[in-house]
Protein backbone atom coordinates (compact mmCIF):
# COMPACT_ATOMS: atom_id res chain seq x y z
CA UNK A 1 0.00 0.00 0.00
CA UNK A 2 1.22 3.44 -0.77
CA UNK A 3 1.02 6.24 1.81
CA UNK A 4 -1.73 8.16 -0.02
CA UNK A 5 -4.00 5.12 -0.03
CA UNK A 6 -3.30 4.42 3.66
CA UNK A 7 -4.10 8.03 4.56
CA UNK A 8 -7.43 7.95 2.66
CA UNK A 9 -8.32 4.64 4.29
CA UNK A 10 -7.54 6.00 7.77
CA UNK A 11 -9.60 9.16 7.11
CA UNK A 12 -12.53 7.08 5.91
CA UNK A 13 -12.30 4.82 8.95
CA UNK A 14 -12.20 7.82 11.31
CA UNK A 15 -15.20 9.35 9.52
CA UNK A 16 -17.21 6.11 9.75
CA UNK A 17 -16.35 5.67 13.43
CA UNK A 18 -17.32 9.31 14.02
CA UNK A 19 -20.73 8.87 12.35
CA UNK A 20 -21.42 5.66 14.26
CA UNK A 21 -20.41 7.31 17.55
CA UNK A 22 -22.60 10.34 16.83
CA UNK A 23 -25.56 8.09 15.99
CA UNK A 24 -25.12 6.08 19.22
CA UNK A 25 -24.92 9.28 21.29
CA UNK A 26 -28.00 10.70 19.55
CA UNK A 27 -30.02 7.51 20.20
CA UNK A 28 -28.90 7.48 23.86
CA UNK A 29 -29.99 11.12 24.20
CA UNK A 30 -33.40 10.38 22.62
CA UNK A 31 -33.94 7.41 24.95
CA UNK A 32 -32.99 9.49 27.98
CA UNK A 33 -35.43 12.22 26.89
CA UNK A 34 -38.19 9.66 26.41
CA UNK A 35 -37.67 8.18 29.89
CA UNK A 36 -37.41 11.64 31.44
CA UNK A 37 -40.49 13.20 29.76
CA UNK A 38 -42.76 10.28 28.96
CA UNK A 39 -46.54 10.27 28.94
CA UNK A 40 -48.71 7.27 28.14
CA UNK A 41 -51.40 7.06 25.47
CA UNK A 42 -53.22 4.18 23.79
CA UNK A 43 -52.23 3.31 20.25
CA UNK A 44 -52.82 0.43 17.86
CA UNK A 45 -50.60 -1.88 15.86
CA UNK A 46 -50.98 -1.29 12.14
CA UNK A 47 -48.52 -3.73 10.57
CA UNK A 48 -46.09 -6.55 11.29
CA UNK A 49 -43.21 -6.85 8.82
CA UNK A 50 -41.51 -10.09 7.86
CA UNK A 51 -38.07 -10.77 9.27
CA UNK A 52 -35.32 -10.04 6.77
CA UNK A 53 -33.72 -13.38 7.61
CA UNK A 54 -34.16 -16.10 10.21
CA UNK A 55 -32.89 -15.10 13.59
CA UNK A 56 -33.46 -11.39 13.05
CA UNK A 57 -36.22 -9.10 14.25
CA UNK A 58 -39.67 -8.36 12.87
CA UNK A 59 -40.81 -4.76 12.86
CA UNK A 60 -44.14 -3.96 14.54
CA UNK A 61 -45.54 -0.65 13.32
CA UNK A 62 -48.07 1.33 15.34
CA UNK A 63 -49.87 4.66 15.43
CA UNK A 64 -51.29 6.89 18.12
CA UNK A 65 -52.78 10.36 18.51
CA UNK A 66 -51.52 13.23 20.67
CA UNK A 67 -53.30 16.59 20.58
CA UNK A 68 -55.29 15.60 17.47
CA UNK A 69 -52.12 14.75 15.54
CA UNK A 70 -51.33 11.21 14.40
CA UNK A 71 -47.88 9.81 15.12
CA UNK A 72 -46.37 6.47 14.28
CA UNK A 73 -43.49 4.34 15.36
CA UNK A 74 -42.02 0.88 15.11
CA UNK A 75 -40.99 -1.64 17.72
CA UNK A 76 -39.17 -4.92 17.26
CA UNK A 77 -39.99 -8.50 18.10
CA UNK A 78 -37.63 -11.41 17.86
CA UNK A 79 -38.02 -13.77 14.94
CA UNK A 80 -40.12 -16.63 16.23
CA UNK A 81 -40.49 -19.91 14.39
CA UNK A 82 -43.51 -20.74 16.62
CA UNK A 83 -45.58 -18.11 14.82
CA UNK A 84 -45.80 -17.64 11.08
CA UNK A 85 -46.09 -14.07 9.79
CA UNK A 86 -49.79 -14.40 8.94
CA UNK A 87 -50.56 -15.75 12.40
CA UNK A 88 -48.61 -12.91 14.05
CA UNK A 89 -50.46 -10.37 11.95
CA UNK A 90 -53.84 -11.86 12.92
CA UNK A 91 -52.86 -11.78 16.60
CA UNK A 92 -51.29 -8.31 16.71
CA UNK A 93 -52.66 -6.01 13.97
CA UNK A 94 -55.40 -3.68 15.26
CA UNK A 95 -54.65 -4.59 18.88
CA UNK A 96 -54.45 -1.63 21.24
CA UNK A 97 -51.33 -1.10 23.34
CA UNK A 98 -49.95 1.61 25.56
CA UNK A 99 -47.45 3.91 23.88
CA UNK A 100 -44.90 5.94 25.82
CA UNK A 101 -44.08 9.21 24.08
CA UNK A 102 -41.81 12.12 24.88
CA UNK A 103 -44.11 15.00 25.89
CA UNK A 104 -41.65 17.45 24.31
CA UNK A 105 -41.39 15.44 21.06
CA UNK A 106 -44.13 12.82 20.45
CA UNK A 107 -42.22 11.47 17.44
CA UNK A 108 -39.85 10.03 20.07
CA UNK A 109 -41.89 7.09 21.33
CA UNK A 110 -41.96 3.39 22.22
CA UNK A 111 -44.68 0.76 22.25
CA UNK A 112 -45.28 -1.04 25.52
CA UNK A 113 -46.00 -4.59 24.40
CA UNK A 114 -43.79 -6.54 26.76
CA UNK A 115 -43.48 -6.90 30.52
CA UNK A 116 -39.96 -5.46 30.29
CA UNK A 117 -41.24 -2.31 28.57
CA UNK A 118 -44.13 -2.00 31.04
CA UNK A 119 -41.66 -2.15 33.91
CA UNK A 120 -39.42 0.49 32.32
CA UNK A 121 -42.39 2.87 32.05
CA UNK A 122 -43.85 2.00 35.48
CA UNK A 123 -46.96 0.37 34.00
CA UNK A 124 -48.73 -2.56 35.63
CA UNK A 125 -48.78 -5.51 33.19
CA UNK A 126 -52.36 -6.40 32.25
CA UNK A 127 -53.50 -9.93 31.39
CA UNK A 128 -53.58 -8.94 27.72
CA UNK A 129 -50.03 -7.61 27.94
CA UNK A 130 -48.86 -10.85 29.57
CA UNK A 131 -50.51 -12.79 26.74
CA UNK A 132 -48.86 -10.73 24.01
CA UNK A 133 -45.54 -10.73 25.86
CA UNK A 134 -45.56 -14.53 25.60
CA UNK A 135 -46.22 -14.26 21.85
CA UNK A 136 -43.46 -11.71 21.34
CA UNK A 137 -41.04 -13.84 23.34
CA UNK A 138 -41.85 -16.97 21.31
CA UNK A 139 -43.83 -18.93 23.88
CA UNK A 140 -46.53 -20.84 22.00
CA UNK A 141 -49.90 -20.60 23.75
CA UNK A 142 -52.37 -23.42 23.18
Amino acid sequence: MNNGFKLKWIRTLILVIGFISAWILYRAYKYSQLYKNYKIVTGRITHVSPAVMRGTFRSVEYEFIVNDKKYSGAGKTTYCKNYQLGELRRLLVDQKFSIAYDSTDPSNNAIIFSVKAATQFKQKPTDMLLHFDSIINCIKIQ
